[in-house]
């Protein structure tokens, strides 16, 4: 069987061949020549809603690479928190990639709200996984059997990272995540992600390189959650027991557990309104009359 060499690609007309070999090169260069340095910087909340937090979840995610999540509690309004969010990120050549943002917050009216951005910057963020799976599994001193091949794992890749990053069913996902890259201006800075009352653009990031704004939205959540009345949940507290966050309801704290990772339990206590947040099941739990507690299913 003939069998096409270099020589023939580029002596004949074979377009397809020459873009398939243009994309594998861009790739090896890219992987070879890239240089890259880890960064990072520091961020609080500014609260400017018009309401007290009782508790948030500030979410950030450099590319596919790091993943960097803070809880909060008590952020009166007009205060800036205390406790702050350090994201990591790459500057250096061909080393640009996307920052994502993304924050639940309870307010005190029991009303929990989330970052709604409407830019459909996260299909782009799909293309730029799938591309940086294909660049990643170029290494040297070996070539991929076929190149066509990279084209069809890129679309299969963004098909199936679409499908599992479906905000109705991941809260998480990146569609809910508002696109604000960082820089070489903001190496080691400190600043705010800024909150403000009109849900319209009231999320606001801004570091030095320039700030960044999105819609929010109102919260009603609390699926997959075996509830347990009158249990009450010890142990594996993620936040503090000594300064938990508030809840008017028991609604409220299982939001707040469902929006948060690595939650898999709650308490909520009737009398003094404390959310527990628990990292796990402390087993059957304590009979109290004052206590409602929720487990994630499965867990």
């Amino acid at each position: 069987m003939y069998r096409k060499n270099l020589k023939d690609i580029f002596l004949y007309n074979d377009l397809p061949m020459k873009f398939f070999l243009l994309v594998y090169i861009l790739s090896f260069f890219i992987t070879v020549c890239r240089a890259c340095t880890l960064r990072t910087a520091t961020v609080r909340i500014n609260n400017n809603s018009s309401k007290k937090i009782l508790s948030a979840t500030l979410s950030h995610r450099y590319s596919n690479v790091y993943r960097n999540q803070q809880s909060f509690v008590n952020i009166l309004n007009g205060q800036i928190s205390q406790k702050f969010l350090t994201v990591e990120y790459h500057t250096g050549f061909l080393c640009t990639g996307q920052d994502w943002w993304h924050i639940t917050w309870l307010a005190e009216d029991g009303t929990t709200y989330a970052s709604d951005p409407n830019n459909g910057q996260c299909w782009l963020n799909y293309v730029a996984m799938a591309a940086s799976r294909i660049t990643s599994s170029v290494s040297i001193g070996r070539l991929p059997v076929s190149l066509a091949r990279m084209a069809v794992k890129a679309t299969v890749t963004a098909a199936r990272l679409a499908s599992q990053n479906d905000q109705s069913s991941n809260p998480d996902g990146f569609c809910d995540h508002k696109g604000c890259t960082l820089n070489s201006d903001d190496i080691n800075s400190a600043f705010n992600i800024n909150l403000y009352p009109s849900t319209n653009e009231g999320f606001q990031i801004a570091p030095p390189s320039g700030a960044c704004s999105t819609n929010y939205r109102e919260l009603r959540l609390c699926p997959g959650f075996v509830q347990l009345a009158g249990l009450d949940l010890p142990y594996n507290d993620i936040i503090d027991p000594s300064n938990p966050p508030k809840a008017p309801n028991k609604e409220a704290c299982c939001t707040q557990c469902y929006l948060n990772i690595e939650c898999q339990a709650y308490t909520w206590n009737s009398v003094n309104e404390n959310c527990y947040l628990k990292s796990a099941s402390s087993g059957r739990g304590v009979v109290t009359s004052i206590a409602f507690s929720g487990v994630r299913q499965g867990k």
